[in-house]
Formats: structure tokens, C-alpha cells, sequence
């Protein structure tokens, strides 16, 4: 048996549940954690319960220097070419998914700039940055399109957020983009 985790607060929990369990405990992890962020130190000291960190890039994996225990495992969407074709041609197992995809580099080109972020919805994730960052480069590129993908885990913290994204995207003339 096997538990993966894909949260902090999966983590804290798994470490927890797994505890004299017969099964392996497998860390996702996809972030960068302020050093400041109130439960870091705490989730240092949790770390030498997973049997395994999944991270998936180095700047993530740095968090954790000298862990014996940590691997990286990159995203599975190649992206070595833009959105299109590996290098030396061939057909990109994205399949139509992306922009471009499954032709040349070239066809990104033509298509719209489009910017993407799937996250859930919370402060810490930067969405407002991105936002407030498009509207002042929206003159420059009047082709910009931006998917903000996610929604909100923790509602008692969160759902007033995506509200005010809301509104700010509108404020800021992005609505629609």
C-alpha cells in the first residue's frame, strides 16, 4: 500500500495516519515554501517520515538540501520545442491540447499569446501578481489571452479571494482575456 500526497496539509496528515502502518508514504510536492511560511520548520522535521519526496524541479528539490529521500520527477508535458513538436520533428503526444501542438514551433507564432496558470485558488499562489503583471503588459501584447484554471480548497480561507479576482479582473480591464 502505498499513500501519495499532494498538499502540506496531506503531508502533516500522512506522516500522522502512516505512522506504524505497514505502507510507504510518497510527498508530491509542487512548491516553493516561503522559509517564513508558519509551518516550515515543522514540515522539515515531518520530512523523515515520507519514503519518498516527489518534487517536481530542482528549485523545488532545493528546499530539501542533502534529503536522502528526494527525487525529481518533471511535469509530463514535453515542452522542448514551444508548444509543438519534440526536437527533430515528430508528432507531440500532447495531441491538439496546446497551441500548435503536433505541427512545428512555427504555428505557435500565429496563434495568440496565451498565458496559462492552473492552480487552487489562494493568495500565496500569486494570482493577483499575475493579474495586476497582465494588465500592465496588455498594450504591448493586445492578443493576450490568460487561463487562471482552479478553484478554491479551503473555503474559510479563500472563497472572498476568488471573489476579489474577480473584481480586479475587471477593475483592470482584463475581463474576458
Amino acid at each position: 500500500v502505498i499513500l501519495h500526497t499532494n498538499s502540506v496539509k496531506a503531508h502533516a496528515w500522512g506522516a500522522a495516519v502512516t505512522l506504524g502502518m505497514p505502507c510507504r508514504l510518497v510527498w508530491h510536492f509542487r512548491d516553493i515554501l516561503p522559509h517564513r511560511f508558519p509551518v516550515f520548520p515543522f514540515l522539515g522535521w515531518l520530512s523523515r517520515f515520507p519514503d519518498r519526496i516527489l518534487t517536481i524541479s530542482r528549485a523545488v528539490a532545493d528546499q530539501w538540501p542533502g534529503h536522502p529521500r528526494v527525487t525529481v520527477v518533471y511535469n509530463g508535458i514535453p515542452l522542448e520545442d514551444g508548444y509543438g513538436a519534440p526536437p527533430g520533428g515528430g508528432t507531440s503526444p500532447v495531441g491538439g491540447i496546446l497551441p500548435g501542438s503536433g505541427t512545428s514551433s512555427a504555428s505557435v507564432v500565429r496563434d495568440p499569446l496565451r498565458i496559462g496558470m492552473v492552480a487552487q485558488i489562494a493568495r500565496w499562489k500569486g494570482q493577483e501578481l499575475l493579474l495586476r503583471a497582465l494588465a500592465r503588459v496588455r498594450g504591448e501584447f493586445p492578443g493576450l489571452v490568460c487561463d487562471l484554471v482552479g478553484g478554491v480548497l479551503f473555503r474559510e480561507n479563500e472563497e472572498g479571494y476568488a471573489r476579489h479576482l474577480n473584481r480586479l479582473a475587471e477593475e483592470l480591464g482584463l475581463g474576458g482575456r
